[in-house]
Formats: structure tokens, C-alpha cells, sequence
């Protein structure tokens, strides 16, 4: 448990950037109530005003949480969700968001999924972003099926688990960069397992 604390605590402070005062809501259920108290206990160390919801698991990821909770996220400085499924795409959050909360969802979330270095975890999501936006074309190839998908003009998003100012809000672990192609430019086949 000690270092799962420790590991919280450098999660809510290189990812989150907490600052002692602030009031951190850590919403868990049932099945990740261990990490849930870590996290809580990693709030307290950092000086904050720490509470700690917990709710049964919800059925599916974007099942809104209980009126409580929701209302709660939105007085928040800082929500944080180690929970099976997924609030990421809920109006809770959308809402808590609005409110200038910062918000990171952690759905499936297992005790070892954290011990990234951010700082360079966001390095790296920049760059694979970059890369991305000055491409014309993405290839992919899987058992012998190949894919060309057309991202000329697209620009590459970054999804690097970092959420340190007002409203900000994403899943962590997080570590990705995306694109969308272009409607009419992709040919070829894909094999989807």
C-alpha cells in the first residue's frame, strides 16, 4: 500500500499538479477501492482537502454517476476516477469540466498502470503528435490486408495524461497521439480481429 501511496502522490502532482489546499474528490467503486484510498491517503500527504466517494460499479463506460457524485465533481478542484468502467464521456464529467474542474478518468485502472514518468510520457506524445500532423498518409498492414488512410491537412491531437490547468480532463494512463483521416482517402482492406 506505502507505494502505491507514493505512486499517487507523484501521479497527482506531475499529471495534476495539485497544490496543498486544493480539494481533491477521488470518486472509486467497489472493485478499486484499494486504489481509490491510496489515492486519498497521496491527497492528504500532498496537504489537501481530500474526499473520497465510493459507488457501486457501474453496468457500462458513460453510465452517469450518482446525482451526488455529479454534483460534486463540479465544486471540486481536482476530480480523479480509479473505476472499472469509464465516467470519461459522461455530462458529469462534461460538466465538471465546464465548472473548471480537472478531471482525470482511470477506467480499468490496475495497480501497476502508473509508475510512467509524465514528463517524459509528454515529450513523447508531442513528438508522435507532430509527427502525425506533418504526414500525408498512414499505412496499415496486418496479415497480409493493407490500409491507406489519406491525413493530409489533419492535424495530429495529443493525449499525453497531463491535466494541469482549469478544466482540462482526459483517462489516465494516458500516453497517445491520434488523427482523423479524411472521409474520401482511405483504399485498401483491413483485417479487424
Amino acid at each position: 500500500m506505502e507505494n502505491l501511496v507514493k505512486i499517487a502522490e507523484d501521479v497527482l502532482t506531475s499529471c495534476l499538479a495539485v497544490k496543498t489546499g486544493e480539494e481533491v474528490l477521488i470518486i472509486t467503486d467497489d472493485s478499486r477501492k484499494e486504489i481509490g484510498e491510496a489515492i486519498y491517503e497521496a491527497a492528504g500527504n500532498l496537504g489537501c482537502e481530500k474526499l473520497l466517494m465510493v459507488m457501486k460499479e457501474r453496468e457500462v463506460s458513460g453510465q452517469e454517476p450518482p446525482k451526488a457524485i455529479a454534483a460534486a465533481m463540479k465544486a471540486a478542484d481536482v476530480v480523479i476516477v480509479p473505476t472499472a468502467q469509464s465516467l470519461t464521456h459522461t455530462n458529469a464529467r462534461i460538466e465538471a469540466a465546464k465548472a473548471g474542474t480537472r478531471v482525470a478518468t482511470m477506467p480499468g485502472i490496475t495497480k501497476g498502470a502508473m509508475t510512467a514518468d509524465y514528463n517524459e510520457v509528454e515529450k513523447l506524445t508531442a513528438k508522435v503528435t507532430e509527427m502525425l500532423t506533418r504526414a500525408s498518409r498512414a499505412r496499415i498492414e496486418k496479415d497480409g490486408y493493407v490500409l491507406n488512410i489519406n491525413i493530409s491537412g489533419r492535424n495530429g491531437v495529443p493525449s499525453p495524461g497531463v491535466y494541469r490547468e482549469a478544466g482540462k480532463c482526459g483517462n489516465l494512463p494516458s500516453g497517445e497521439a491520434y488523427i482523423a483521416p479524411l472521409e474520401d482517402g482511405s483504399d485498401g482492406e483491413m483485417i479487424i480481429d
